[in-house]
């Protein structure tokens, strides 16, 4: 750490990974979203609409990578790639990965699991869907 910078502490850094999930789903949910993502997601039932965009990695060369999160609360790891003629989605991977994830309410140094935060977002943006996470 350089001379004048502050550390976050823990409850500053979940905060602002919150809002990191929160910003990419938002944008899932919107018409900045490309349309052959969306496609993809619907070619494996998932509607985009609905859905929290947990991790997402955008490369021009290769594609889209990442993990979502469904509103049956299950987690998909993901790999979507477009057809370099036809500038389709083609789905390279779709594993989920829910047994994986960090459900953690509680855990020192970190705050709370990525996939708790993203439990939260998903309850914060669907009303019928119940957090396992118990009010503070």
């Amino acid at each position: 750490m350089g001379h004048g910078k502050q550390r976050l502490n823990v409850g500053e850094r979940v905060t602002i990974r919150r809002a990191e999930i929160r910003r990419r789903t938002e944008w899932l949910r919107s018409p900045l979203c490309p349309r052959q993502f969306v496609t993809a997601l619907s070619s494996r039932g998932a509607n985009a609409l609905e859905c929290v965009l947990v991790r997402f990695e955008d490369y021009p060369c290769c594609g889209w990578f990442g993990t979502i999160l469904l509103p049956s609360r299950r987690f998909f790891d993901f790999e979507i790639h477009l057809d370099s003629e036809t500038d389709e989605p083609i789905v390279e991977s779709w594993q989920e990965s829910s047994n994986s994830q960090d459900l953690a309410p509680r855990k020192p140094g970190i705050g709370v699991g990525e996939g708790c935060l993203a439990l939260e977002v998903l309850a914060e943006s669907t009303p019928a869907a119940e957090s396992h996470v118990p009010p503070n």
